[in-house]
């Protein structure tokens, strides 16, 4: 019996657009070869394995035309099809300035953002505003395409009050499909006399704080590095990857990540804390404070690296080159206790006091 005539290119269709449900919704450009080599490994592993059984000879030519289908919408709703939305087309052909301010005069501030492909940076002055300033520049395979599609993007900025805590929450109306197209750069200033929130979202770009005096800070971001430059909070939780984390920052409860990017931090250790640290094929360089009512209780470790703490007092618990566990001489009697917990890998750690 012949095979059915089509039956390859209506799986073919049924792949593509199957897969455009499914990839435009699914974050998967930063890893587009590896979904590639999956998509193609499962084809042939699906095909080898149909061909053993006659029932089912059908299904090698099915499975056979939805493959190129699910590659095909993978490159599309990646940027990379036919939709014009190439990310390789070039230099950004049109840009402008956007500004949002309004008065700001509560005690408190939550600061809820949203952008891609580049930077955030908030600090604070001594106006009682706030103010949003974004650089947003656009693509297009041609001049007047650019401008088109730098009309088309839009911010909306939601303000509300809820129990005496003012909520500035910014969001974008660009689908993921389309992100390839734009460079969102955003400033942010606050009042130096309001106590902050943060939930900060980026992609490909840095997370900047600078002088700011906060309660829970919420930040995440991708190939993008974290700066806090003089940073005090009661509790940060901040995660990147391909992007060191420097500057000076102090929070009780403080939790950092990162991969393949160094951490590098001043702790003043003015209050007791608990510091969890982690990267991956980096450094870790700490520099902590030398106040004799200062105790630390230090539990570092790396794969294929040297640790070193240059600090007087130490008691060790456990005193190897990739792994050391240290306690002040007289911990719990210290009036600052800071406990400090980090790994790595491929890389060495070191504490200085």
């Amino acid at each position: 019996m012949s095979r059915p005539r089509g039956l390859g290119f209506g799986a073919f269709l049924v792949g593509v657009g199957g897969g455009w449900l499914v990839f435009s919704n699914v974050q998967v450009s930063r890893n587009l070869f590896a979904w590639i080599l999956i998509t193609v490994g499962c084809t042939v592993v699906a095909s080898s394995l149909f061909s053993r059984w006659r029932e089912t000879k059908y299904l090698g030519s099915i499975v056979r035309g939805l493959a190129p289908g699910l590659i095909l919408a993978l490159l599309m709703t990646t940027g990379m099809g036919f939709t014009g939305e190439f990310s390789g087309l070039g230099d950004y052909r049109a840009s402008t300035t956007r500004t949002l301010d309004g008065p700001l005069t509560e005690d408190r501030v939550l600061l809820d953002v949203q952008i891609f492909n580049g930077p955030i940076e908030v600090s604070t002055w001594d106006r009682n505003e706030y103010q949003f300033n974004a650089l947003i520049r656009a693509k297009g395979i041609t001049d007047a395409e650019a401008e088109e599609n730098l009309d088309d993007f839009e911010f909306d900025l939601d303000e509300t009050l809820v129990l005496g805590r003012r909520k500035l929450v910014l969001r974008h109306n660009v689908v993921q499909t389309r992100t390839s197209l734009y460079s969102v750069s955003l400033e942010v200033k606050l009042p130096a006399d309001t106590v902050i929130d943060l939930d900060l979202r980026a992609s490909n770009g840095g997370i900047s704080l600078a002088e700011i005096e906060g309660g829970v800070f919420d930040l995440g971001t991708s190939n993008g590095r974290m700066t806090f430059d003089d940073v005090t909070a009661s509790r940060i939780d901040a995660g990147t990857s391909n992007g060191g984390i420097y500057g000076i920052l102090e929070a009780p409860d403080t939790s950092i990540s990162t991969s393949n990017g160094k951490i590098e931090l001043r702790l003043p250790c003015t209050a007791s804390g608990r510091y969890v640290l982690r990267t991956s094929n980096a450094a870790v360089d700490l520099r902590v404070s030398s106040q004799l009512d200062v105790g630390y209780d230090l539990d570092m470790s790396t794969s294929n690296g040297a640790i070193d703490f240059d600090m007087p007092g130490l008691v060790y618990s456990v005193n190897q080159r990739t792994i050391k566990r240290a306690r002040t001489e007289g911990f719990t009697g210290k009036s600052v206790q800071i406990i400090i917990e980090a790994s790595t890998s491929n890389a060495g750690m070191d504490v200085d006091a």
